[in-house]
This record gives structure tokens, sequence and C-alpha cells, in this order.
């Protein structure tokens, strides 16, 4: 019988002792990064991560005492790095390493 791992989109193939993701994987991730980024920046996402919330999700020992508007900064910088690594993740596969 086939192997069902063989048939799977998303498949990590070995580098050393490190894992590379597919590359829709790694567009997977992505696509859900840039979700979350919107529903910061443009549904108001970033009003009920005030308080604790922040605390659990930016995980930062002061992110609890940030406004709204300093969260959507730190997601709107975050986000602009994660654009960077993105598109050099999917020229370099090396750059889509986990272990």
């Amino acid at each position: 019988l086939p192997s069902v791992a063989g048939r799977c989109a998303i498949k990590p193939r070995s580098a050393g002792h490190l894992y590379v993701m597919s590359i829709s994987l790694w567009v997977l991730l992505f696509g859900v990064d840039c979700a979350f980024t919107y529903w910061v920046l443009r549904l108001n996402g970033s009003h009920w991560l005030e308080g604790w919330r922040a605390l659990l999700v930016i995980d930062w020992l002061f992110a609890y005492r940030w406004t709204a508007e300093q969260i959507e900064l730190y997601v709107l910088l975050c986000w602009l790095g994660h654009i960077v690594w993105f598109f050099a993740g999917l020229f370099s596969p090396t750059l889509r390493f986990y272990s």
C-alpha cells in the first residue's frame, strides 16, 4: 500500500538535522499571520487585546500596559519584518527550517 504521508502536500524535507517546510506550509503560515495582522489593525483586535490579553498573545512582559495604538504599531512592525522573511524564505529554502 502506498504511504499516506507520501501524498501529503505539507511534507517536511530533511536538511541535515533540521527540517525544511514546504512552500505550501510556508504560505499557509504567512496567510495566518496576515489574517491576525488584519484583525488587529482593521477589525479593532487591538482594543480586544488591551490589558492582560496582550500579555498572553504578544508575549511581552510589559505588553499588558500598552494602549491599542501601541499594540497596532508593534504588530505592524512585526508584520513588515515577516514580509521580508516570507519573501526571503520563498527563494531560499534553508530559511524555512525548523528543528
